[in-house]
């Protein structure tokens, strides 16, 4: 198919960050203080499926081939409540360990 055909490509990290991000069952719950495995990292208390993980993505980099992401997670979550805090930021691969994204975003709003 030529490029005509086929439309826009729009890269996982662009989505993320020009969306409503929110991070995925898949993360696995740690914030790094850089875009770097071998980073410092942090455990998020309450990190998981079923809580809020909203984010604001901040910055997309790539390092060594892995596209890396810092994000603010906000509490209690935009979309939760209108009104939403930053309560820590860190960087998290863009894909984990099995493929699946880390971050996605929702498309339609919340």
């Amino acid at each position: 198919m030529s490029p005509e055909q086929v439309g826009s490509l729009h890269l996982h990290g662009e989505l993320v960050a020009d969306g409503l991000a929110y991070l995925t069952g898949a993360w696995d719950g740690a914030l790094r203080d850089a875009p770097s495995i071998a980073a410092i990292a942090k455990r998020v208390d309450g990190a998981g499926p079923e809580a809020s993980s909203d984010v604001d993505v901040l910055e997309v980099r790539e390092v060594g081939g892995v596209t890396w992401l810092e994000v603010a997670l906000l509490a209690p979550g935009r979309c939760r409540e209108a009104t939403a805090t930053v309560v820590v930021s860190g960087w998290v691969p863009a894909l984990s360990a099995s493929g699946e994204p880390n971050a996605w975003f929702h498309a339609r709003g919340c």
